[in-house]
């Protein structure tokens, strides 16, 4: 049986992430059963436009990859020449399709270069676990001969003609390819068909996967969350260009109806905020989420391992973070809070700021010096400066620097609107992007709404298409694997 992608590449649900802090007594779901790939169904010169319509009832995720935009961003704007799949389109590919997929696949698509409809590659994953792709051929009559000669004949299948290449099968029935790890896989998928093609019959999940992106997932978001997200669908679309992927995820019914997820996370952001952010922070965070039992991102846990106090969400409004990168932080402090100026501003009224102070103070055993006019005061701790203090309606903390009053920055659009907010900045040639060992600068940067989570990685100054930027670079190179395979 075919081992589930994600778990095969050791992947972590990144998308679990986004959502791990939602209370379980938000959340709904749906997952589908097995059934077949309608193959049997079909006549033998019977046209089906998309393979999406032929995919089993009983999937736990499905997913459409753009095979040519997929090879272009990673440097291969040609897929396969007769015999032979661009080495970059193969590692493009490859990041997405398990591996026992991909020599059948490869076998495919070279039989007959352009004979294979490679812009709507449809991978599916059943609830059992097999796994297998879908392609529309446009040229049946010519893969057929081409695969007779070169691939061994197996066990036929619902009357398809079916070949082997190491662990995989090809099913070939009129304009349809199937291929899957095993015969018995193929036997298994096949054993029981589904008239009602329910991903058809969902009109906003099969719009859905119709768009023009260069990879599109829809998953019974139940493979997530359980039964309180019964009958919505994660959707996940990708698309890129020469410096950047971008990603947008959505929850929703069936019928196409979004859910209003990010509401019911967290309340919007206060954009006044904003002023207290400053223009070089290479990490701005902020959220919406409220309450002592509130989670976002880890990144308040990320921060308390810096700071000496402890972090708190705002009870009635908006909680944020930046941090800014001392000018040279070299390779073996990067991750040292003395190469940081961190800080932490949470929306509260000034009682409870003053208790907050209090509470400071007296866990130090000291009080605070303060410093000019800034309502901040200062402690100095194992070597870092700690300020706190009330400003602007807010409460804040911070390592290495006081928090300023009436600074500008370029995040308004991203903060407008949003109920939270993760923006990271490597700029170009800075001791930072040396720091981190990255071939280039970085940007990323991820903004919730109402309805959508919407993010983007970027690179700056990269001599090579995105994904062969990306693949370049070890920390990151999982990262859309992860995001595509969530719910594995």
């Amino acid at each position: 049986m075919q081992t589930d992608f994600a778990r095969q590449r050791g992947c972590i649900n990144l998308t679990a992430m986004i959502c791990s802090f939602i209370s379980p007594t938000r959340l709904m779901a749906r997952v589908f059963p097995i059934a077949l790939l309608i193959l049997g169904a079909c006549t033998a010169n019977e046209a089906v436009d998309d393979p999406v319509a032929s995919v089993p009832s009983d999937v736990r995720k499905v997913t459409v990859l753009n095979l040519n935009k997929i090879s272009k961003a990673n440097g291969a704007p040609i897929l396969a020449s007769t015999g032979q799949m661009n080495p970059d389109a193969t590692e493009s590919a490859g990041m997405f399709i398990p591996a026992s997929l991909m020599k059948p696949l490869d076998a495919v698509i070279t039989a007959a270069p352009g004979a294979s409809d490679t812009s709507r590659a449809v991978m599916f994953t059943t609830r059992k676990g097999y796994t297998g792709l879908i392609l529309k051929i446009n040229d049946p009559e010519t893969v057929e001969q081409t695969l007779s000669r070169q691939l061994q004949p197996a066990e036929e299948i619902e009357d398809c003609e079916t070949y082997t290449t190491g662990r995989g099968i090809i099913a070939l029935r009129g304009n349809i390819c199937v291929i899957a790890p095993d015969a018995a896989t193929v036997k298994e998928i096949t054993k029981s068909r589904s008239p009602q093609w329910r991903i058809s019959k969902m009109e906003g999940v099969r719009q859905f996967l119709s768009t023009d992106n260069a990879i599109l997932t829809a998953l019974p978001a139940e493979n997530l969350y359980g039964d309180k997200m019964k009958g919505e669908w994660m959707c996940v679309a990708v698309r890129f260009n020469d410096t950047s992927a971008i990603a947008d995820i959505m929850f929703m019914h069936p019928d196409g109806k979004l859910d209003s997820i990010g509401s019911r996370i967290a309340g919007r952001i206060d954009p006044d905020i904003l002023r207290f952010i400053p223009q070089n922070a290479n990490i701005a965070a902020a959220t919406g989420v409220q309450g002592a039992d509130g989670k976002a991102f880890g990144l308040e846990q990320l921060m308390s391992k810096y700071y000496p106090g402890k972090l708190r969400l705002s009870e009635t409004g908006t909680t944020a973070w930046y941090g800014r990168c001392f000018s040279d932080p070299g390779e073996d402090d990067l991750f040292s809070a003395a190469s940081w100026n961190l800080a932490s501003l949470t929306q509260m009224d000034a009682v409870r700021a003053d208790s907050v102070t209090q509470t400071i103070e007296a866990y130090y055993g000291t009080s605070g010096i303060s410093q000019g006019d800034s309502p901040m005061r200062t402690i100095d701790i194992d070597n870092l400066s700690l300020s706190f203090g009330y400003i602007g309606g807010y409460y804040a903390e911070s390592l290495n620097g006081p928090v300023t009053d009436g600074n500008s920055n370029p995040y308004t659009q991203d903060f407008q609107g949003a109920h939270m907010v993760v923006l990271v900045d490597v700029p170009q040639g800075s001791a930072l992007q040396r720091a981190a060992m990255l071939p280039c600068g970085a940007s990323f940067a991820m903004r919730l709404t109402s309805t959508r989570l919407h993010a983007k990685l970027t690179f700056y100054g990269n001599q090579k298409p995105f994904l062969a930027t990306l693949n370049s670079i070890d920390l990151l190179r999982p990262l859309l694997p992860y995001l595509i395979n969530a719910g594995n």
